[in-house]
């Protein structure tokens, strides 16, 4: 009896022993630490990058905060648990948050997700015609239903200086429509920077960046998130509290500047926050825990902030494209819909709310499964090309498997293989030919009412042509075969989206004409492809007047306000006649490019 009792205690002893020297360490096993961090550093090394910031929390627990690599590379400062990094359009999913807690502070009901804009940003709001004048509300803007196009070119190289907030946003009627309000979703930083701006307008004209700081930060204590500003300087920062930008030129690291980020000045609701790993993982506690701070104070009422999350805009394009099917791959991973910044999917077989961001150079990634309290958060600070993009998005994979419990489908050995779906940047490859023309007959300022003046100038120095336009947006025109057309290279401060491994090398399809019927006319007209299928023209000695009457209403359908169904007849009939009308206008053009 003795020697089993002896025996027994031994055992006892033996456990406890086995359990101190192998603690769980933050919710994970020491082996299954070992393993992200492995699987990190292969990341690192294989896809270039220098810093990455790293956050896990299961059942509100904060299970793993973590930098990894390098913030200042010429320094070799690392990056910590409290390293800021710039999250691009993850900051949607916070103005979306800060306006439900505004609505849930108007206990009238007077303004909700559905009430037109227009009442509260007055008569002088216009959109690009006379229903979405009227009808235009949050919902439409934060589920991406206006369809109008991004215009992201405009949005990467900054409004100009002297432009102010009111004709920033008032600029936003000129942009053309590409599809019937309401119909398809088409993704839009503008429109979530203007929701935004209904935000201060419903608090006494208060800075969206004060809101948001009032309302959603201090009360959840992330004092490392920060939104960046019209001054943001690097400098701003102390050695390793920020994460600086980088990108590669064959295969070495070479610094971005940081200022660069200041383009973001009307549209920090759209992407203008940064913030650490630390901070991260509180933003995802709240979310999981349906609004609460980490005492369990309800911070923003259930009710309006899972409407963020609810899909408002079914299969959203892109990212439908980059879905997984089994069994022709590994894992499931289907996009369902489109909420209020977040992403609605399925992982695995569990439901999923996610988003992506990228500015600058900096990618990010944020998966939260909230059936099971689980979320992961990635960011790096470059390269900015797809390695970056794969890298995120594996070991947000990665990481959320361990925590979900599955076995990882990537792992160290395959990893840096990972492709994933998204396609092959564009490459052009401009062929050495001369302009049909002298090129200071190209030369002048276009202007246009949605967007910052275009000038064109010929530089003594180089010989070159250059267009300047926004606030930091600087290229060099290189004629083609073509008359009148130039591929653009990047040069200035977005030097690096023509000069950096594995962007597009140029920006083709830069054209000028004349609106005259002789062939080699006054140069006048200089259009540019924002953004596919849409070009945006811009014009010397700009009437005002002439291209309002271009942009007359058009009015699609009569529904009732932000809920309208597609299924319906009257919106079935007109859509049948919006497409036959498309349909002639298309066949008129196609008739008029073939008698050119």
């Amino acid at each position: 009896m003795h020697f089993q009792m002896t025996s027994c205690l031994l055992k006892w002893i033996l456990v406890l022993v086995v359990v101190e020297v192998h603690p769980v360490v933050h919710g994970l096993s020491p082996g299954q630490l070992a393993d992200i961090d492995a699987l990190v550093h292969q990341l690192l090394k294989c896809k270039n990058i220098p810093g990455l910031s790293l956050s896990l929390v299961k059942n509100q627990d904060i299970v793993l905060t973590k930098g990894y690599g390098l913030a200042d590379v010429e320094n070799h400062v690392n990056v910590t648990e409290y390293t800021k990094f710039c999250i691009g359009s993850l900051s949607k999913a916070f103005n979306s948050a800060l306006l439900a807690k505004l609505l849930s502070n108007i206990t009238d009901g007077s303004v909700t997700w559905d009430s037109p804009i227009k009442d509260v940003l007055g008569e002088s709001f216009q959109m690009a015609d006379e229903w979405r004048t009227k009808e235009t509300c949050l919902r439409d803007l934060l589920a991406h239903k206006m369809g109008i196009p991004s215009a992201f070119f405009p949005l990467i190289v900054g409004t100009s200086s002297g432009t102010s907030k009111e004709d920033y946003y008032r600029s936003l009627q000129y942009i053309q429509t590409v599809q019937p309000f309401r119909t398809t979703f088409i993704y839009s930083n503008q429109f979530y920077a203007l929701a935004g701006y209904v935000a201060e307008k419903l608090n006494n004209d208060a800075p969206w960046e004060n809101l948001l700081r009032d309302l959603i930060l201090t009360p959840l204590n992330m004092s490392d998130t920060a939104v960046v500003g019209a001054t943001s300087s690097a400098a701003d920062f102390r050695p390793g509290e920020l994460a600086l930008p980088y990108v590669t030129v064959n295969g070495s690291m070479v610094p971005v500047n940081f200022e660069i980020v200041r383009i973001l000045k009307y549209v920090l609701p759209a992407g203008g926050l940064l913030s650490s790993a630390n901070d991260m993982a509180k933003w995802m506690n709240f979310i999981l825990s349906n609004g609460q701070d980490s005492s369990g104070n309800q911070i923003v009422p259930k009710s309006f902030l899972s409407e963020t999350w609810t899909s408002q805009m079914h299969k959203p394009e892109p990212f439908t494209t980059w879905d997984f099917f089994e069994p022709n791959d590994t894992v499931d991973d289907i996009t369902v819909g489109y909420g209020f910044g977040w992403i609605t999917s399925a992982y695995r077989g569990l439901r999923r709310i996610w988003h992506s961001g990228r500015i600058g150079t900096y990618d990010s990634y944020m998966w939260l499964f909230q059936d099971v309290g689980v979320g992961a958060y990635v960011a790096v600070n470059g390269p900015v090309n797809l390695a970056s993009q794969r890298a995120v998005h594996a070991l947000t994979a990665y990481a959320s498997d361990i925590l979900l419990g599955k076995t990882p489908w990537l792992n160290v050995s395959n990893v840096c293989d990972f492709k994933g779906k998204w396609p092959e940047p564009y490459v052009s490859n401009p062929a050495n030919a001369s302009s049909v023309r002298p090129l200071s007959s190209y030369e002048g300022t276009y202007q246009s009412l949605a967007f910052s003046n275009a000038t064109v100038y010929l530089n003594a120095t180089d010989g070159h042509l250059y267009l300047h336009m926004g606030l930091i947006g600087l290229m060099i025109l290189l004629p083609t075969p073509q008359p009148d057309v130039f591929d653009a290279k990047f040069v200035g401060d977005i030097w690096f989206l023509s000069s950096a491994d594995g962007n597009m090398e140029f920006l083709p399809g830069i054209q000028f004409s004349n609106s005259s019927t002789t062939e080699y006319g006054e140069i006048d007209t200089l259009t540019i492809p924002f953004e596919f299928p849409k070009q945006s023209h811009f014009v010397k000695n700009l009437n005002t007047q002439q291209e309002q009457s271009t942009t007359a209403p058009t009015r699609f359908s009569t529904c009732s306000p932000c809920d309208c169904s597609s299924g319906t007849s009257r919106m079935m009939l007109e859509k049948g006649r919006l497409v036959l009308f498309l349909f002639v206008v298309f066949s008129i053009l196609q008739c008029t490019r073939t008698l050119q």
